[in-house]
């Protein structure tokens, strides 16, 4: 099949941001390698075709001058999602120009940003669902207004305007089902290849030889750091020889750097903790696999790529209840599973941890890279190749 995917993020661009654009590079060199014909269009600051871990990119430059005008009026403060429509819409006539050289038989849209907005209406059409922002917004406690609506508005439309949907987790699934009328099918993220990701990159001296819990991913209200920073003072006042490690994008709370909230947290007891900032993959991998267990208490979650990596490292996580995390971790069997919110619970599951023996947490470990074995490219792509076979069948 030749499939174009259309995205305002991809791995080749400076703007990316994790998840969602490490998801479509693993499915577009996976859906390569079995003999299919992958073109990715991606917003960008310019035009331009090249190749890409043997795909094809597309760079479309995103033309905003329709922007001036609400850039010069009181309507400025919707400049944000007018941004999408202009994205979405460039996309669309570079996908229109491509599809007539050369015709593609679906496209997959990714669901932040809008890009399918203005979907290509020859071309049978999939969403795939890698976030929700009014969920986003309601669990990073940010207040609903006139912008966000609006945001809301053209996303909830690009589902609604799509002839499939999908995406990894149950809970997001559910959600978007009861919000749009429309059947979304569940198809997990596949597994990186963290055997070939991690190289001979060391871990950094400061993590020499100590015991450290870790955080890996965005440091933000969503994520859980208000649950983390509650516990902080007891945890690290009983384990005084034990590091909590942060690794990834540090958000603003409250106005301030949210590593500067989560020292102030700790008190007198700042020194244990260190914020390693933002990692290339082969940094960030061996410092996951060198962490006594790895803490992930989000508010809410869309079965996410730092569970499914630690799990694949042979790593005890700690999970939330009711945030996706449960499609992968059994409590107590291959890992931990807390309330949200529970900064009780979080505290009595890293002690638990932390107190297993050496041979318990590896066996615990071993349970969880087995539980990643389904999860591996080959078999979520046979999944993804029946379900846009379904789509087809559907739209003929």
């Amino acid at each position: 099949m030749r499939i174009a995917f259309v995205t305002s993020e991809y791995i080749t661009e400076q703007n990316f941001d994790g998840g969602l654009a490490n998801y479509l590079y693993r499915i577009v060199v996976s859906l390569k390698e079995r003999g299919h014909q992958p073109v990715v269009f991606v917003a960008s600051r310019e035009d331009g075709s090249f190749e890409h871990a043997g795909a094809h990119v597309i760079r479309v430059r995103v033309n905003l001058k329709p922007l001036w005008f609400v850039y010069r009026s009181p309507w400025h403060k919707f400049s944000q999602p007018c941004k999408w429509l202009c994205e979405s819409w460039s996309l669309r006539q570079a996908l229109r120009r491509e599809h007539i050289k050369k015709s593609f038989d679906i496209v997959q849209y990714a669901s932040y940003r809008a890009p399918g907005f203005f979907r290509q209406q020859d071309i049978p059409t999939i969403v795939r669902i890698s976030s929700l922002q009014s969920l986003w917004r309601q669990f990073n406690k940010q207040q609903s207004d006139a912008v966000s609506r609006f945001e809301n508005f053209l996303e909830l439309s690009a589902f609604r305007k799509a002839d499939s949907l999908y995406g990894p987790s149950h809970v997001i699934a559910s959600k978007v089902q009861s919000l749009v009328g429309k059947n979304v099918s569940v198809i997990e993220s596949p597994v990186v290849s963290i055997g070939l990701q991690v190289g001979q990159s060391p871990i950094p001296g400061s993590l020499q030889a100590k015991r450290y819990l870790l955080f890996f991913g965005s440091i933000n209200v969503l994520k859980g750091m208000l649950t983390i920073a509650e516990t902080l003072v007891p945890l690290l006042s009983r384990y005084p020889d034990l590091i909590f490690v942060f690794a990834g994008k540090i958000d603003n709370f409250q106005g301030d750097a949210f590593d500067d909230y989560l020292r102030n947290a700790a008190g007198r007891h700042q020194e244990q903790l260190l914020f390693l900032g933002r990692l290339p993959h082969q940094e960030l991998m061996p410092v996951v696999r060198n962490a006594t267990g790895v803490v992930l208490p989000s508010r809410i979650d869309n079965l996410p790529n730092t569970c499914i990596e630690a799990m694949a490292c042979g790593k005890v996580v700690i999970g939330t209840r009711g945030a996706s995390f449960e499609q992968l971790i059994v409590d107590g069997e291959n890992g931990f599973l807390v309330d949200i919110d529970s900064s009780g619970q979080l505290l009595s599951a890293m002690e638990k941890l932390l107190n297993m023996d050496e041979k318990s947490r590896a066996t615990m470990g071993s349970r969880a890279a087995a539980t990643i074995q389904r999860l591996t490219p080959e078999l979520i792509c046979e999944q993804l190749e029946e379900f846009y076979r379904n789509c087809l069948r559907s739209c003929q």
